[in-house]
């Protein structure tokens, strides 16, 4: 299930033990993952991988490479926000 409209979308992602997303980079999107249901592993690029067990949630920035995986022996479901950043919360170009 995923919805997008207007640079705002959300979905939801039944993982069987094993499963993972793509590596990916979010680019102009900023990311909000929720565990609803089992145990699943977010890895973001440059930081130790964080687990989450249901009620649990994390934060991915724009511009970060990042995969979900369940590394546990169980099902697991989880529910994603995503929102594209806004042109004036860009930083400024620095040279």
């Amino acid at each position: 299930m995923e919805f997008e409209a207007e640079g705002f979308g959300a979905g939801k992602k039944w993982f069987l033990p094993g499963d993972s997303t793509e590596k990916h980079n979010s680019g102009n999107y900023r990311e909000i993952v929720y565990c609803l249901d089992g145990t699943i592993t977010v890895f973001k690029e440059g930081i130790l991988p964080i687990t989450l067990v249901s009620g649990e949630i994390t934060y991915i920035p724009p511009e970060t490479k990042h995969e979900i995986k369940n590394l546990s022996d169980k099902p697991a479901k989880y529910f994603f926000v995503f929102s594209k950043m806004i042109e004036s919360e860009k930083k400024p170009h620095q040279h």
